[in-house]
Parts: structure tokens; C-alpha cells; sequence
């Protein structure tokens, strides 16, 4: 109950409405994912007037995720259930200066690379990882400033990268894969490339056949610990349960369109679930796959039903795929094709419907986001060539995408308080 606590402290905003839809008539073709209904060129629909859809009045309280540190006294790190510092922390100490990897026996995370994970130093609660050289991935309300540290492992100590975060050459939005929207998902250009003397890996995205191999997957969660995220990065475990399609632009006008997808996670009370916190977007959301970090999502947002329970939201990369290779982003995919049926053992649950609420709120002076996606009244707050990567522990498929180098502008979010 103690993060539900935190979650009231936070600044209470005029009360929504909000539209919850059955997704039984959501598909999956090769190129993303789209409800029926809806074309590919993204045009402007009513959801609500979707065949197998029905409104429902929600009464929901939205806070972004990235707020300010006086907004969320008392927030102090992403929250693990039985928590301990050498089964969750990522550093045994020195963070984030001259930070210590922490090589317990007993770490969570002990048989993965973490060093493509880097964080800002301006904001310490601001995560990020990188999916080749020089592109990293991030949730586009909580940016990090323009320059960014990493841990590296062959040198042993804290690097350095810039990038410009105020230009559209190394700032590309995206937008969600039907509607056409910008959503929360963003991709960030390094000025140049990472050094290999600094043995810094970036991470796959992890790209299923079908939509539904996703479900029952196991997560592990990157977040900031101690207050301002200065006791370093933790790291705690849970489950993929469901996927989500948020409508959170235009901040003051709500449209019914849904701009951002996402999956979710809950928190079922198992020993290392997390639940997210202010300050946690933009933090990687990982799948562990035949020993690589498989890269399924960034941190968005957080949420309780009326039932108690806690969601946990992140931006859907692979939903994004289609459109990074459009705009020039470099990535690269796992598994090969001959690990399909290896995915397939895990153990994967049937596909189970979804369900979406999308809404419309204000804010004041923040860059804001609501969430959505649980399945009853809600009150929310936004908490192929084939080549090898050295150092990932794995081969996997890499496209170098062909297209414009530029991306789309990202509007600067200015709500206003209503009091």
C-alpha cells in the first residue's frame, strides 16, 4: 500500500472523461497493428462508432510520469516488492560518479550487459537505452538533456556523449502505427557514434510473428533508486499481460484517436514486480532472450483500477518498427527465425483481448501525459541483413534503414491548471 500512498500525494488534476472500448476486433498484419475500422494511412476516426465498440464515463486523475522533483516529495525510486540492494541494484555503489558494478552472486540482472543503459546527469532519474551506435530510445515527454553518461565496462568508469535534443536532424517522434498520431514513443541521435574502446553494447528489439507471443513473457524493469534517482538504477522482474492503445495529444483536447501503443505489466505481488514512479519514464523495459536484452519498451506510465490493482505502461517498440525503418533509424531485431519455435516454449498464453480508454486533461506548465488501459473505471496517474553486434551475446537481424534522415518536430506540451 505504500506506493498507492505515493500515488495520492501527487498533484490532483480536474477529473476527465475518458471512452473504455472492447478490442475484439483489433488485428495484426506484418507492418503493425491495426483495429479494424481503421486504415493504414492513418485516417482521423471516432472510436467510438467502431463496430463491437461501447463508451463508457470514466472518472480518472492523470499525472505525467516525468514531473517535477517538488511535485513528488516522498517518491523516492521505483518501487521492487522486497526489495534488497544486491538482488535489485544495478550498482553496489560509487553512482553515479565513479560507480561500482555490482557483482553479487545474488543480482538479478548479473548475466546481462547493462552498459547500453546510460542516464542524464542533469536528472538522475532519466533513463535511457541505445539500439545501435548512435540512436537510443525514450519516452517523448521526459527528454534527456544534451549530454548523456554511460558506465563503461572496459574502461571502468563513467563516459561522456552529447547530443542535440533540440533539433529535428537528432529528434524523431513517432507516431502511432495506425492513426498517424505523434505519440509518446521518441528516438534520440547521438552526436557521434559510441566508442568500441568503451565496450558500450546497445540492445535488439525483440520482434515476435504474432502479437500474441508476447503475452506471458518475462520482463525485467530499469528504474531510478534513492531520492532523485541518486542511489543508482534498479532493476526488478515481472510479466508482459496485455497490450494498450493510449490517446494522450493534444494535451488540452482529447480527439478519440488513439496516438501512442503500449504494453502492460502488472503488479501481482511477487517478490522483485515493480511499480513505477515519477521520474521512471523513458526507462528500458527488457525481455531476456537466449541470454541478450532484448529491448520490448520505454516507461510511460502507472495506474490503479477500481479494484486496486497497479499497471504498470510502456511505449510498444516493435509497434514502431515500420516507421523507424521510413525515417533512417539503424536497429537491430531478435530472434532469427530459428528461434521462433524456442520463443514458442516459453510457455506463451493465448491472445487475449485488450482493452483501451482514451482521454483528454490539462495540466499546468508540465510536459504531460495521461495513461490508459485497464479493464474497469480507472483513476491514472502518467507515471534484414544478418550480422553479429560485439558484445551482445547473440546474433540477431539488423536493418539498416533507408529513407530521410530527418524527423518530425516534437511539440512542446504547455497545459494549464484548473483550480
Amino acid at each position: 500500500m505504500q506506493a498507492l500512498t505515493q500515488i495520492k500525494e501527487l498533484p490532483e488534476w480536474d477529473l476527465i472523461e475518458a471512452w473504455q472500448f472492447s478490442e475484439f476486433s483489433r488485428r495484426h498484419d506484418a507492418d503493425g497493428f491495426f483495429p479494424a475500422g481503421t486504415s493504414r494511412a492513418g485516417r482521423k476516426i471516432d472510436s467510438r462508432r467502431l463496430a463491437g465498440y461501447w463508451q463508457v464515463m470514466c472518472r480518472l486523475t492523470w499525472v505525467c510520469l516525468g514531473v517535477t522533483a517538488a511535485q513528488t516529495l516522498g517518491l523516492h525510486a521505483v518501487v521492487i516488492n522486497d526489495y534488497s540492494s544486491a538482488v535489485h541494484d544495478r550498482f553496489a555503489g560509487g553512482f553515479p560518479s565513479a560507480p561500482v558494478p555490482n557483482t553479487s552472486s545474488a543480482f538479478l540482472g548479473l548475466s546481462y550487459n547493462w552498459s547500453g543503459v546510460g542516464w542524464d546527469p542533469g536528472d538522475l532519474r532519466r533513463n535511457f537505452a541505445m539500439i545501435s551506435s548512435q540512436f537510443f530510445v525514450y519516452a517523448s515527454h521526459f527528454q534527456p538533456g544534451s549530454t548523456l553518461h554511460f558506465y563503461s565496462p572496459a574502461l571502468g568508469s563513467v563516459v561522456s556523449y552529447s547530443w542535440s535534443p533540440i533539433t529535428d536532424v537528432t529528434r524523431f517522434r513517432f507516431n502511432h502505427p495506425v492513426t498517424g498520431q505523434p505519440g509518446d514513443f521518441s528516438i534520440g541521435k547521438l552526436s557521434a557514434p559510441l566508442d568500441p574502446a568503451h565496450g558500450i553494447t546497445p540492445y535488439p528489439i525483440l520482434q515476435m510473428p504474432n502479437p500474441s507471443q508476447y503475452l506471458g513473457l518475462p520482463l525485467l524493469t530499469y528504474g531510478y533508486g534513492g531520492t532523485g534517482g541518486t542511489a543508482g538504477p534498479r532493476i526488478g522482474a515481472d510479466t508482459i499481460h496485455g497490450f494498450a492503445d493510449l490517446d494522450l495529444y493534444p494535451l488540452n483536447a482529447g480527439d478519440s484517436v488513439a496516438d501512442t501503443y503500449t504494453i502492460y505489466h502488472l503488479d501481482g505481488g511477487q517478490p522483485g514486480n515493480t511499480r513505477y514512479q515519477s521520474g521512471d519514464s523513458s526507462g528500458p523495459l527488457f525481455v531476456p532472450w537466449n541470454g541478450v536484452l532484448a529491448l520490448v519498451g520505454t516507461h510511460s506510465a502507472i495506474g490503479t483500477d477500481s479494484n486496486g490493482n497497479f499497471y504498470n505502461f510502456d511505449n510498444f517498440i516493435p509497434a514502431y518498427l515500420t516507421e523507424m525503418t521510413t525515417r533512417g533509424i539503424v536497429f537491430a531485431t531478435v530472434p532469427e527465425p530459428a528461434d521462433y519455435a524456442w520463443g514458442t516454449a516459453l510457455g506463451l498464453v493465448a491472445f487475449a483481448a485488450a482493452r483501451r480508454v482514451c482521454a483528454r486533461s490539462s495540466m499546468g506548465g508540465e510536459e504531460f501525459l495521461g495513461l490508459c488501459a485497464a479493464p474497469s473505471a480507472i483513476s491514472r496517474t502518467r507515471a534484414s541483413s544478418r550480422s553479429s553486434v560485439a558484445g551482445s551475446g547473440g546474433r540477431f537481424k539488423r536493418r539498416v534503414a533507408a529513407g530521410p534522415s530527418g524527423g518530425g518536430r516534437i511539440r512542446r506540451l504547455q497545459g494549464r491548471r484548473r483550480t
